[in-house]
């Protein structure tokens, strides 16, 4: 369990790391993001994103868990 905590912190601070070229215009990004016509991208985008993280943790696992419905509260 340890291990698959670390190898998450390390991938999620990997991927805000990426953010890092855009941070000037990241605010406005975000907003984009979030108009109500781009909901349903964003939390396709965001729900890849966790499930890349913890397929690469080692969870192979195909259903909707807390893992998965958490990131959206």
């Amino acid at each position: 369990a340890k291990k698959t905590d670390r190898f998450v912190k390390d991938a999620v601070e990997a991927r805000l790391r990426m953010v890092i070229p855009y941070i000037d215009t990241w605010p406005q990004a975000m907003s984009i993001l979030l108009l109500p016509q781009n909901i349903t991208e964003s939390l396709s985008s965001l729900m890849n994103i966790v499930d890349e993280v913890w397929y690469y943790a080692g969870d192979r696992s195909t259903d909707v868990s807390n893992k998965s419905v958490s990131v959206l509260y």
